[in-house]
């Protein structure tokens, strides 16, 4: 919730992050999404 008018945070996008990391004999990436959220007003 927005602190500032009290409304649910809408979706805007998606940050994406990866993580590599190293399992023995080869690597694995791990890639997450996160949700951007913003007041629509």
């Amino acid at each position: 919730m927005c602190p500032r008018c009290g409304k649910d945070k809408a979706c805007i996008g998606y940050r994406t992050s990866a993580v590599l990391d190293f399992v023995p004999a080869h690597f694995v990436v791990i890639e997450e999404q996160r949700e951007k959220l913003a007041c629509p007003r």
